[in-house]
């Protein structure tokens, strides 16, 4: 969903698309997989219940976060996890810790403070001599290996509520390794978006090996994965280096986001940005594209952002430039035809002053072109299936003008061809002794022809067999069918043959006009081909 018009056609010349990876490149369901003990075994069933029983209370009750999620429903007792506990405090995940603590207790008196979070963060927190630190991190690395997302889990006795998490006595209780699986759409749509000339970057929270191991699977590079830590830590200079090719970053706090983002636009990239969290809403708004996850995003993350993502899908993502790019070559089009087709008209219009002719077209005349012209533009051009090769090209640069040089001159030329072909008929009609009114006939269903021709030309052969495939029910069969029903009418019956100001055509002249609104309309199409 867009909140501003212009926002999808922006989409299609984005030449980064930066994406968190839970919910969007996973199907956002997150179960624990593995809980294992301090000293690196399968947890038992007693200890399980331990390690999961702090995990939820280091989790909000009602909680949209899918890990949170998990953590509840692999609780099998959640009345006797809270035993009629409230929090008290609450030390929320944030750029100086990958880590959350909730302090319970009753009656406002602290009790106990449980915590989960990042493993290197929880191992500091506990303060884990550093033997125990690389035994367990061997185990973390193990199970992000896996594409696991693992979290370590703590906690500490406390009756005196403290300002800092830092300030308790934490005891380490486990790991907890939650599974995510990924959709399974995800990876032809990075390889969809690398072959439109997109590149695809993953930032995310998670573990290095986990991203890493997801961004292996869906195809982006993992030849280097930066931290969040890391990049903070580099100059501006560094910062716009590295985005040139770093594809995964892990993790990476709300503020780098922002500074990512930054560096990205900085080297002249047009950067599409996923972000569901309230902190993620300087991000959004400073992307060209903010895109909030319509599921699991806040309030403020869709208010930051300019395109709701309602299914949470990065291949709707990748859609969105499709349809951003055919929204932009339809526009190109209905501009084309435009001009196209009033060259002739303000040739016709010129040529009986200069030749001393009989006016050619009048004001009936125009009124009609008109009923042909706006329903083409409308339901034709704007309704159009991208081109074949539509994610093919590389992005086109986002100020790049629907008034081209190229499409102006090209326009010129198309144009020029049909108003020849109006002027060549006239005049041969003329010089063979034909009246004015027969000369105006034979002009005037050229000229009708040749503007049904240039919707052909224009699109190409997808619309003549979008059409065989609809049956003939879509927006060009419709505008052929009444056009014809149009002439036929107006070439028929005298009543309106007068109001036209023509007159009877035989089957020689009606072919004539049919030929040469033929050769223009493949002409136009030819000169498109050796222009492209």
């Amino acid at each position: 969903m867009a909140r501003k018009s212009q926002t999808i056609e922006t989409l299609g010349s984005a030449t980064v698309l930066c994406t968190d990876k839970t919910g969007t490149l996973t199907e956002n369901r997150m179960a624990v997989a593995r809980t294992i003990d301090i000293m690196g075994n399968q947890a038992d069933e007693a200890t399980r219940d331990r390690i999961i029983a702090c995990g939820v209370l280091a989790s909000q009750r009602n909680p949209f976060d899918p890990m949170e999620e998990a953590l509840l429903a692999a609780s099998s007792d959640l009345p006797a996890v809270y035993n009629g506990m409230d929090i008290i405090k609450e030390y929320p995940l944030s750029s100086e810790s990958f880590s959350v603590a909730h302090a319970w207790g009753r009656g406002g008196k602290v009790e106990t403070v449980a915590l989960k979070g990042a493993p290197e963060e929880v191992f500091r927190l506990c303060r884990l001599p550093e033997m125990d630190r690389e035994r367990l991190q061997t185990i973390v690395s193990d199970a992000a290996d896996d594409g696991l997302r693992v979290l370590a889990v703590a906690r500490a006795v406390a009756n005196v509520l403290e300002d800092s998490r830092e300030d308790y006595s934490y005891e380490l209780l486990g790991l907890v390794a939650l599974a995510d699986p990924i959709r399974a759409e995800a990876k032809d749509a990075v390889a969809l978006a690398h072959q439109a000339g997109i590149r695809v970057v993953m930032i995310t929270g998670d573990y290095a090996e986990t991203a890493r191991r997801i961004g292996r699977e869906i195809g982006l590079n993992v030849h280097q994965v930066i931290t969040g830590q890391e990049f903070m830590e580099l100059d501006e200079k560094q910062r716009r280096q590295v985005v040139k090719d770093v594809e995964i970053y892990s993790r990476v706090a709300p503020n780098t986001k922002l500074a990512i983002v930054t560096a990205l636009k900085a080297n002249g990239e047009i950067v599409a940005m996923t972000g569901d969290g309230v902190n993620d809403g300087p991000a959004l708004k400073s992307a060209h594209i903010g895109i909030a996850m319509g599921q699991r995003g806040t309030d403020v993350a869709r208010e930051a952002a300019s395109i709701v993502l309602l299914d949470d899908n990065f291949a709707s993502i990748v859609q969105g430039v499709r349809i951003g790019r055919r929204i932009f070559a339809n526009l190109q089009k209905a501009v084309m035809y435009i001009m196209i087709v009033h060259i002739p008209i303000a040739m016709l219009s010129i040529l009986p002053v200069l030749f001393n002719w009989d006016l050619i077209l009048l004001p009936i005349h125009i009124v009609f072109f008109e009923f042909i012209i706006d329903p083409s533009c409308t339901l034709v051009f704007e309704g159009e299936p991208e081109d074949e090769d539509t994610m093919r090209h590389p992005p086109r640069q986002v100020m790049q003008p629907l008034f081209s040089r190229t499409i102006v001159l090209e326009s010129l030329a198309i144009g020029s061809l049909l108003a020849l072909a109006a002027v060549t008929i006239h005049g041969g009609m003329l010089n063979a002794g034909a009246d004015s009114s027969q000369a105006r006939a034979a002009t005037y269903l050229t000229i009708i022809l040749a503007n049904i021709g240039m919707i052909l030309s224009l699109s190409g052969c997808k619309i003549v067999r979008q059409a065989i495939r609809q049956r003939g029910k879509n927006a060009l069969s419709i505008v052929i069918a009444v056009a014809i029903i149009a002439l036929a009418a107006i070439y028929s019956m005298p009543a309106l043959r007068q109001l036209f100001k023509i007159a009877p055509l035989s089957l020689a002249e009606i072919s004539i006009s049919l030929l040469a609104a033929a050769v223009v309309s493949l002409l136009a199409a030819i000169l498109r081909r050796l222009w492209r």
